[in-house]
């Protein structure tokens, strides 16, 4: 996958939606393109968080205890989301492990230029506080929705959640 195409991958997510593209692409060269191989671990469940990923191609498994297959799989990320900006956000160890199921690109932004573009009140920094905010909702959302159809209650459908998501809704 190429800078380009990295680049573009970047734009189409909620976090950075909102910035003007020479921005975004100031912002893409303060992070760093890492490959994961199958099985590689990004990070560990009880490291210290160390800055968000954006998964510019590929799957991964989020696991507690990641070397315990037994245990089911919490969620897969797959291209276009982000792993890791909750940790970021409240500096807290690492509450999963998250490993490559196949060959994967990742875009890391490290939180020590994360919280140096926060206190230089850049707006980069406001734009992804913006679009981790969009994000986390969304997530938040859903996890609620879905506890709530599995207690037998009314819950909009995910189609409902994909429409509040798109920027269509939110303008109307």
């Amino acid at each position: 996958m190429d800078r380009e195409n990295q680049i573009q991958r970047l734009l189409q997510h909620a976090f950075f939606r909102e910035l003007e593209p020479m921005e975004a692409k100031a912002l893409f060269s303060a992070g760093s393109v890492r490959a994961v191989r199958p099985g590689q671990i990004l990070f560990e469940e009880g490291k210290p968080e160390d800055g968000l990923y954006f998964v510019l191609d590929g799957v991964f498994e989020v696991r507690v205890n990641a070397l315990d297959k037994s245990l089911p799989v919490l969620a897969h990320v797959q291209a276009g989301e982000v792993i890791g900006e909750i940790g970021l956000l409240n500096r807290q160890p690492r509450t999963a492990s998250v490993l490559a199921s196949t060959e994967a690109f990742v875009w890391h932004l490290s939180r020590d230029i994360f919280e140096g573009l926060l206190d230089r009140g850049d707006s980069l920094a406001g734009g992804l506080l913006k679009g981790m905010s969009e994000d986390l909702c969304r997530r938040f959302r859903a996890v609620v929705y879905e506890g709530a159809a599995l207690m037998g209650a009314l819950a909009p459908s995910t189609e409902t959640l994909n429409r509040q998501d798109s920027p269509e809704w939110k303008s109307s």
